[in-house]
């Protein structure tokens, strides 16, 4: 079953980090894993964190956040579907790529 995804640039204080956000079906909110750097090379990893569950208007959403906590931009949306491994993700535009997200990082496997 293929669900939606997004990748937002999240930008506060002059600082930036990702937010990778996966739609589960049946959740009210998006598994939300916070990455320090993206686009990611095969075989390329970057740290990460697990954060709490985020609102599903972020699979729409870009923009001022509010109360000081930053912008938001789309960087990447699609599908993606879970695998053996981590997701595949299938960007709106074409391609596809498969993460693992470990408890610290996310490596981009293909």
């Amino acid at each position: 079953m293929s669900l939606r995804f997004v990748i937002l640039e999240h930008s506060v204080d002059g600082e930036a980090h990702f937010d990778l956000m996966l739609e589960e079906a049946g959740a009210e909110k998006l598994r939300t894993i916070q990455m320090l750097r993206w686009p990611l090379d095969v075989g390329d990893n970057c740290p990460a964190t697990e954060l709490d569950p985020h609102r599903r208007i972020y699979l729409e959403y870009e923009g001022d956040i509010g109360g000081g906590r930053g912008v938001v931009r789309r960087i990447e949306e699609g599908l993606y579907e879970d695998t053996d491994e981590g997701v595949l993700l299938k960007p709106a535009g074409g391609g596809e790529f498969e993460l693992v997200v470990y408890d610290n990082a996310v490596e981009r496997m293909r």
